[in-house]
């Protein structure tokens, strides 16, 4: 794409300096340039990587979204008033409930949940912006590797808070 925009340029000037020695620098000559010179400009104005960063930021978005998953099963998990969800939460997994838990593990998720809420609201703001390919990049990885933390802490901790029942 960009050998593409690096050709039309060079024939664009090529087809100005042509004109410029066959038409005189007259009305004329000035209304077939400035027109071209114009199209040069948006050719080099627009950014060569759209569709690729478009790409980029909709997996962003979507590791995103699996995070917000993750946390909408976390705040189902406390808050439903289904039976197998009530169930969950006040006979087999009681510790996932209590913010004061000191077991390891399940500190480990309440922590990386909150981590993974800021996250979430910083995200927004860095990807308002124009960025480049690799700051996406890195934007992408961190953003995966957020939900894989938070993922394996809660796999983590719901095993261990079965573990230990309502006898934590």
């Amino acid at each position: 794409m960009r050998v593409l925009k690096i050709v039309l340029i060079g024939a664009l000037i090529v087809c100005c300096l042509a004109l410029l020695s066959v038409v005189e620098l007259t009305v004329l000559g000035l209304c077939i340039i400035i027109p071209l010179v114009g199209i040069a400009y948006f050719i080099f104005r627009q950014d060569p990587d759209t569709a690729e960063s478009d790409s980029l930021r909709q997996s962003i978005h979507a590791s995103a979204q699996d995070i917000r998953d993750l946390l909408a099963e976390y705040d189902t998990f406390l808050y439903s008033a289904d039976a197998d969800h009530l169930a969950d939460r006040t006979l087999y997994r009681p510790a996932l409930a209590d913010d004061d838990c000191r077991i390891p593990a399940i500190r480990t998720f309440f922590q990386q949940a909150e981590r993974s809420r800021r996250f979430l609201t910083r995200l927004e703001g860095q990807l308002s912006g124009k960025h480049n390919l690799s700051y996406l990049e890195r934007l992408l990885s961190m953003t995966d590797h957020r939900y894989q933390e938070l993922r394996t802490a809660w796999d983590n901790a719901r095993q261990v808070a079965r573990l230990h029942g309502a006898s934590y």
